[in-house]
This record gives C-alpha cells, structure tokens and sequence, in this order.
C-alpha cells in the first residue's frame, strides 16, 4: 500500500512570548517585531495603528517568513496607541491582531520636593518626593557640593529617592542636588541647603 502524506495547515496566529510594550519618544525612530505561527509560511503582512485619534495603516515594514518588522517615528502626541499586526497565508487571514502597546518615554521631570529629615554632627538624611518618570525606571542621584567653595564632596546614586549622607564634616554647609534619571536623560536638578550639626 502506498503512504499518503498529509499536510497541517494553520491560518497565522500571534506568537505567544513576544515582548508587547514599546516605549519611545517624540521623533524617535523604533522598530517593532510580530512573530506569528502559521503553516504554511505568512505571505503577507499588515501593520495598523489605532488610538482615540485615528486609525492608521504603518507601511515601513519588512518580513520574512513568520516574522515582520516595522518601523515607525511618533511626531506628536496623536501617533501613540496600540499597534496591531495581522499576517496572511493562503490559509487566510490572521483573525485575531498581535496587539502591541506604543508608549511615550521622555527623561524624568524634576523631583518635587527634598527634605532633610534627619541631621547630626558628620551626617544627614534626605528624603525626596519623586515626578514622573517619564514612562521609564528611574533611579536618583545625589551631588553634594560644600557650599563655600563650591566643590564636588560626595556623588551618591539610589533606587529610591532617600540618601544617607554620612562622614561629612562637622559645622559646614553644602548644597544638595538632585537628580532623576532614567533611560532617555535626567532631569534637572532640585536643590536644597543643609549645614551639619557643631560640636558642643
């Protein structure tokens, strides 16, 4: 008898795994992936965003296989939203999009407000409240300046906005500068005046 092969053909369908969230900033360029399954391969693809403003086809693409990347510059407020990808085989058409979130990222703002929440004689703790952080972990850094003469004391970075000034001099004011940062830039800097603690 003679063995028959058959053939198991899937229209696309979104790849589970893929990364779904795009953050980028105003006139920068990003490059978005949809992977899909399909047998046999995808012949084409379509790229589509959608937000509360329009609905607009993205024509910069390139596939190969089961896998398309796009390329796309926000230029205002208006080109972010959520971005779907369908694919195409002679099964048919993918029925449900691969569905990604663009974002906007900027560098942080500046933090709020910094108090100093403890004082002694060689040491001081300060405590921040922090701003947006612009769509990106942010982390805090810490320059302390000695306020006369206007030099770098101490350079301090953190995951949280508090510090722990420790071993500085006794009866002497410094300038405190603080910073958010994150993957796009740092903010500017919010600034505060302490002075430790004489010795009696």
């Amino acid at each position: 008898s003679q063995s028959i092969l058959t053939f198991h053909t899937v229209a696309p369908e979104c790849k589970f795994g893929q990364k779904n969230v795009y953050g980028v900033a105003k006139n920068e360029l990003i490059h978005m992936i949809c992977q899909v399954n399909a047998e046999p391969e995808v012949l084409s693809f379509k790229w589509q965003l959608n937000n509360s403003f329009e609905t607009v086809d993205i024509h910069s693409f390139v596939s190969n296989g089961t896998t398309s990347i796009a390329s796309y510059i926000p230029r205002s407020s208006s080109d972010y939203g959520n971005v779907h990808c369908w694919g195409e085989n002679i099964v048919g058409r993918q029925k449900q999009p691969c569905i990604y979130t663009l974002l906007p990222t900027s560098p942080p703002e500046t933090i709020n407000n910094c108090r100093v929440r403890n004082q002694s004689l060689d040491s001081v703790y300060v405590v921040c409240v922090p701003g947006y952080d612009g769509g990106l972990k942010q982390s805090f850094i810490l320059e302390v300046y000695e306020f006369n003469s206007n030099q770098l004391y101490s350079n301090l970075t953190s995951v949280y906005p508090e510090f722990w000034i420790q071993n500085l001099p006794t009866n002497t004011t410094f300038m405190l500068n603080v910073y958010a940062i994150n993957a796009k830039g740092r903010s500017l800097p919010f600034s505060l005046k302490t002075t430790t603690s004489t010795a009696l």
